[in-house]
């Protein structure tokens, strides 16, 4: 009966007459140039094969690397065009201290309404024309029109960050607001079949990253529809988590390791991820007008990580830190992604307090860390907020204490942390990929890489 009531209001992809050339840019995050020739040799990626011979095909260089290449600065250059040391956003949910402009800003001020969906640290001035959707992990950025997708993304982000969360969108609520805003047939069976899988089989959640997928672009294509936008971006990072985690089960050769080592039920994650990548790829070619230029761009792309498994550990909850860890300032707490979070101070002054308190705080020993101290935080400073994670990155056993050298006492690990399910098997790698399909350009491959920065600029050519 819910199959029958949700595909008598799905919404369908008839955008109806064009009129002018539109740009639409498909961010898939970390998608890798390896994988993708594997798969699309192997016959599980017919959409992007199709769309590659149809393309002007780019390779892009972030010319990053380590801690500096991360996608939540590669993505800031290629909205604006601008270098990181330019733009100076180093850190997710980090955009209060850039001023500069997105590409949306400026096409706005020539009247250009653009689609801003769940595009990677990012923000927008006043005068912006259209509609911006941020991503899961931001919180300070505005979305636009108010009052049209805060049940949205408040669901969103609770399902991405989990119990670090600090929303509650009961699942009614989002089904409800779905119903209203594009939710298709195609995506209510997927969900079902996922949600069967784990009742069935006990396992496979990794796979409700796909499902959020498949909702977000129902709401990019319904909105979509709806608002005619002159410029869009459409960002997806379920594959890029599955890079990152599953590598390892997905080819236990390049680790060095025999099939029996792995975890099978997590092995075919990553093909899953770039199959259902392809499928959407598909579905946008499909509704989009023939004079659309489609910009499909990774941004950068991954590699296996071979050396030791690195490990995440999380605070239990924020009430349990601030009493284990004796915080006596009056904070407030965001999640970010991972092992990250911010507290945020009153005064400039409690938060340089705060750091000092919380650089006092050791393992016993440096068995739990890959370099330097035996510091349990990674910290740094902006203004009122303290940017905190926890270093340990082995693991780290069940009767280890931290050492309190505020208060000259010990406390137990796993009373301020629990470790989080995956550990990481994929790395970064500078190389992305940025294929553009344009119905008035022919095929080419462009063989020398080109920088990030000049993304923005080859957009605002379409505009003039």
């Amino acid at each position: 009966m819910l199959l029958i009531i949700l595909a008598g209001s799905s919404i369908g992809l008839n955008i109806g007459e064009c009129i002018m050339k539109k740009v639409l840019l498909l961010e898939f995050n970390e998608l890798t140039h390896s994988l993708m020739e594997e798969y699309i040799s192997a016959g599980h990626l017919p959409n992007f094969k199709k769309f590659h011979n149809k393309s002007q095909v780019f390779k892009t260089d972030a010319k990053a690397n380590g801690e500096d290449l991360n996608p939540w600065i590669q993505w800031v250059s290629l909205h604006t065009g601008l270098k990181p040391e330019q733009h100076n956003v180093y850190r997710l949910n980090d955009m209060e201290k850039f001023e500069g402009d997105f590409v949306w800003d400026t096409l706005s001020r020539k009247g250009i309404k653009s689609w801003i969906c769940g595009s990677m640290n990012t923000k927008f001035k006043n005068g912006f024309h259209g509609l911006f959707v941020y991503d899961p992990w931001a919180t300070k950025t505005p979305l636009h029109p108010v009052g049209k997708f805060e049940t949205y993304i408040e669901f969103i982000t609770q399902s991405v960050q989990g119990h670090a969360s600090n929303t509650n969108v009961p699942a009614k609520d989002f089904l409800m607001y779905m119903l209203k805003n594009g939710l298709s047939v195609k995506t209510v069976i997927k969900a079902t079949i996922q949600l069967l899988k784990e009742r069935i089989f006990g396992a496979g959640k990794w796979g409700r990253a796909m499902i959020l997928d498949r909702f977000q672009f129902d709401l990019f294509t319904y909105h979509y529809q709806k608002e005619q936008p002159t410029f869009s971006t459409f960002f997806l990072n379920s594959t890029a988590h599955f890079q990152h985690h599953y590598w390892k089960d997905a080819d236990p050769q390049a680790f060095g390791l025999m099939n029996r080592t792995v975890n099978k039920e997590q092995s075919t994650a990553i093909l899953d991820g770039y199959k259902n990548m392809d499928n959407i790829l598909g579905d946008v070619v499909d509704f989009v007008c023939d004079d659309t230029v489609i910009m499909m761009c990774t941004g950068l792309s991954q590699q296996p990580f071979l050396g030791e498994d690195r490990s995440y550990y999380h605070i239990n909850s924020f009430s349990q830190f601030i009493d284990k860890i004796s915080i006596k300032q009056k904070v407030q707490y965001t999640p970010i992604m991972a092992e990250q979070f911010h507290l945020e101070c009153e005064s400039v002054a409690e938060a340089k307090q705060l750091m000092r308190w919380l650089e006092n705080f050791e393992m016993e020993s440096n068995e739990f860390f890959y370099v330097g101290s035996n510091r349990v935080f990674s910290l740094s400073i902006d203004n009122k907020r303290v940017n905190v994670q926890c270093r340990c990155a082995k693991h780290v056993s069940t009767d280890s204490k931290i050492l309190d050298k505020n208060e000259n006492k010990t406390i137990p690990f796993y009373d301020v942390f629990h470790k989080m399910k995956d550990t990481k098997s994929g790395i970064h790698n500078p190389l992305g990929m940025l294929w553009i399909f344009d119905n008035d350009k022919v095929h080419q491959i462009i063989k020398d890489p080109i920088e990030l920065e000049v993304i923005t600029p080859m957009i605002l050519e379409y505009y003039n």
